[in-house]
């Protein structure tokens, strides 16, 4: 183990040194590599296995923004039912900003409950995993800060992507417009050209 005021460069050079002082035909190349780094790394610092890290990575992360789409759509469809009770809200003085919060803490609600659903999936369903797999993986989020905070950021992330756009839109409407049933956003006269974009979206993310 080098020290910590030592240089890689400089050690990797002696080495290289050494080698052709002990066999001067000796056409091997020497290079120093982190001990960490070795499962996930090639010798000559490249990508190995770390690339399936970045690939699942990846399909995570457009899954989790294809069921983001999926709560927006759903959450600006009920929008007509829910249309009343922000004009009502309105009515009796709730401040756009207000409903917004409400709205975002609704969404960030449905999302913790979710990750709660999914820990517990994943801890009943990881021993029958390692059999399978031939692994011995462990996830303890509480006694790793680690995977905490990055589950708390990830699902708080998530909350405010997925509840963002219902909550600007539904915030949006003029308690005089719904109270007298007239046409809103959120009516059938049209969806909005966001909703058809976000749709097409997630067909495309569902294709690729």
């Amino acid at each position: 183990q080098l020290s910590a005021n030592a240089s890689v460069s400089d050690v990797t050079q002696k080495i290289k040194y050494l080698d052709r002082v002990r066999w001067p035909d000796s056409t091997s190349e020497f290079s120093l590599q982190p001990l960490a780094r070795i499962h996930l790394y090639k010798p000559d610092g490249s990508a190995g296995a770390i690339a399936y890290v970045y690939i699942f990575s990846a399909v995570a992360a457009l899954i989790l923004i294809i069921a983001c789409i999926n709560f927006m759509n759903l959450a600006t469809a009920r929008s007509v039912q829910r249309s009343r009770e922000i004009g009502l809200r309105k009515v009796v003085g709730a401040q756009r900003l207000q409903i917004i919060r409400q709205l975002l803490g609704e969404s960030l609600l449905f999302t913790l409950m979710a990750l709660t659903v999914a820990v517990l999936i994943v801890w009943t369903v990881l021993p029958a995993f390692n059999a399978l797999a031939a692994k011995t993986l462990s996830f303890n989020p509480i006694a790793n800060l680690n995977i905490f905070l990055g589950l708390l950021g990830i699902t708080l992330l998530t909350g405010l992507l997925a509840g963002s756009y219902p909550a600007f839109f539904l915030s949006s409407f003029r308690p005089v417009n719904v109270l007298k049933s007239i046409n809103t956003p959120g009516s059938k006269s049209g969806a909005p050209l966001l909703r058809k974009a976000m749709v097409i979206l997630q067909f495309t993310l569902s294709i690729g």
